[in-house]
């Protein structure tokens, strides 16, 4: 792990002290993780095979620990000490850098994009059995690799000038273990899903008795819908742009992605300060 707590970069000034991500915010990345796992087990994922194997993920304090103190390096590439003792560790790491002005939550719509580079550049059905290394496309097979059963992030927001405009950058760190990606093991294996023990909560994933009950559904707490109802919702979860989700005709789907973005984005439209975003994600390693 990097021992260098809060050490931005030079020209790079963490925007707060306490950038750390919220009980919330934990729940959401786990949440939308095994989402878009369960997505693909079932057979919901376009062109792609259902999956066997794939587990639940559950929060992991020390990859988070180890994701917090980099995210705080204010560096946009990847930690060469991530390992732990437990196994080898996986992470993707994303930025959006936006002018001054309110952003949507980097959570939500960094996951999905990650998630959706298995539609662009696209990632082969046939490399499922086999994982293959295919350019900017690393994200997505960490994210459904079965093996994986561990997640912990971390988050940082610093103040950075790029094109001669100040914004802030809001880095996410997420480390995965055990690690994923290695050449010519499965992704997952194909076939319908076959758990010794089902998860209660997310269709097709496999997990333990102990997670099962221990479970407590965020969706049940206001302060978690009010920040991140698409996660509570399927119809909403669908119109953020998930490769392959499935749209009901009938619905008004222009409501529901207003509503999934929230008033942020649209106040911020309206009073011209939301000028333009980059966002950025690194090769894994």
């Amino acid at each position: 792990m990097c021992l260098r707590p809060r050490n931005c970069a030079p020209g790079k000034f963490l925007v707060s002290r306490d950038t750390q991500l919220s009980i919330y915010d934990k729940d959401a990345l786990v949440r939308i993780h095994n989402k878009l796992r369960s997505f693909v087990a079932t057979g919901k994922l376009p062109h792609h095979p259902p999956a066997k194997n794939m587990n639940e993920l559950t929060w992991d304090d020390e990859l988070a620990e180890v994701a917090q103190r980099w995210a705080e390096q204010c560096t946009f590439g990847h930690d060469r000490n991530r390992t732990v003792d437990r196994f080898a560790v996986g992470q993707n790491v994303a930025y959006e850098w936006w002018s001054p002005g309110p952003a949507p939550i980097i959570i939500l719509s960094s996951t999905i994009a990650m998630f959706n580079e298995v539609d662009k550049p696209g990632y082969p059905a046939p490399y499922i059995s086999q994982f293959q290394v295919v350019p900017q496309t690393g994200h997505f097979t960490q994210i459904v690799w079965a093996d994986t059963s561990r997640i912990g992030c971390g988050r940082s927001i610093y103040n950075e000038t790029k094109n001669g405009k100040v914004g802030e950058t809001k880095l996410l760190v997420c480390n995965f273990g055990k690690a994923g990606n290695f050449i010519n093991q499965p992704v997952y294996e194909t076939g319908e899903p076959d758990c010794a023990v089902f998860s209660n909560q997310y269709k097709g994933l496999c997990t333990t008795n102990q997670v099962n009950e221990e479970f407590k559904d965020p969706c049940q707490l206001e302060t978690f819908k009010s920040n991140y109802l698409p996660l509570c919702n399927d119809e909403l979860f669908f119109s953020l742009g998930l490769f392959g989700a499935k749209y009901n005709p009938d619905r008004d789907y222009s409501r529901l992605i207003l509503l999934s973005l929230g008033l942020m984005l649209l106040a911020a439209a309206v009073m011209g300060l939301l000028c333009f975003m980059y966002r950025r994600f690194l090769p894994l390693l």
